[in-house]
Parts: structure tokens; sequence; C-alpha cells
């Protein structure tokens, strides 16, 4: 019933897109919680919670994400991890923690890729982590390794390459 309740109200905000207000977002939240607190072994309400919540207290969401992984690991949930610690660690200022949480994606990236090195969602989050350290060749590096042009050519798009991009699309075409 709690799970059912945090989705109707997850729902109803949808519906009110920018209309939301903050006291229905809190409700939406709170019920959330109360779903997980009574459904603990639900990783798929946990995993959503994680994600609602990762703008709103994203450590928090980043230790949901952590435990998810540990708990059950899987390439979806490594590769969210990854994507969460990389964007906490771009907009971290502390030098020393924003190092740890590289690493953090880091490793979940390389958990992701041991499941599929070939999964197209781990591959542009894992050239995004690249870029996000200022690794580039390393992310080119990994998208002509998997021999994705699609993929390849997001990425030049992305770094404002984009005689890259259109060699590429003119190969494809």
């Amino acid at each position: 019933i709690a799970a059912l309740l945090a989705k109707v109200r997850y729902q109803r905000d949808q519906r009110l897109g920018d209309n939301v207000t903050p006291k229905q977002m809190a409700e939406t939240r709170d019920a959330l919680a109360k779903a997980v607190n009574l459904n603990p072994d639900n990783l798929q309400l946990l995993s959503f919670y994680a994600e609602y919540i990762s703008s709103t207290d994203p450590v928090q969401a980043l230790a949901i994400r952590q435990s998810l992984q540990n708990n059950s690991p899987t390439l979806r949930n490594a590769i969210l991890l990854g994507r969460l610690a990389t964007k906490l660690a771009v907009e971290q200022e502390n030098a020393e923690l924003r190092e740890a949480l590289f690493d953090v994606a880091d490793r979940a990236f390389q958990q992701a890729q041991k499941y599929d090195p070939n999964d197209k969602a781990m591959l542009f989050e894992y050239a995004k982590y690249y870029r996000a350290r200022g690794q580039e060749e390393k992310a080119v590096q990994l998208l002509q390794k998997a021999q994705d042009r699609k993929l390849l050519c997001e990425h030049y798009l992305q770094t404002g390459q984009f005689d890259k991009a259109q060699k590429i699309l003119l190969q494809l075409y």
C-alpha cells in the first residue's frame, strides 16, 4: 500500500510538471521513504528512491547506489552508481573528495564493463566519465575499441569536434 501511494504521488507530480509545489514534492519524497522503509528488500523501489532523491540529497543517493551495487551487483546498478559518482565529482570543489568520487565511478564502470563490454549505455557513461576527468584520449580509445561509430560520433558532437563527427556521419551514410 505504501509503495502504491508513493507511485500515485509520483505520477501526480509528473502530471503537474512545472506546476508541482514543493509541498507536493515533499509528500512524494516522504511517501517514497516510507515505502522503502516498509519494503527494504524491494531493490527496484530502492533504486527508484535513489534516483528520485539524487538531486536533493545526492550523498544519500550515492550511499544507496553503493549499497545496491554491493548487495545486488548488476550492469544497471554499476552504470547508475558510476553516473551519479561522476556527476557528484564534477560538482565537488574539494579536490580530495572529488578524487574519491571519481575512484568510485571508475570502479563502478570497470565492474559494468566486466558484465558487458559492449553495452551502449555503459560505453556512453564511461566515455562521459573520461571526459569529466579530462582524459579525452581514453574516451576515444574506449569507443573505438567498442567499434560503435554512432557512440563515437555522439562523443565528438558533445566535445565540439564537429569535423570528426561529420566525417563519421558521412561514412555511416
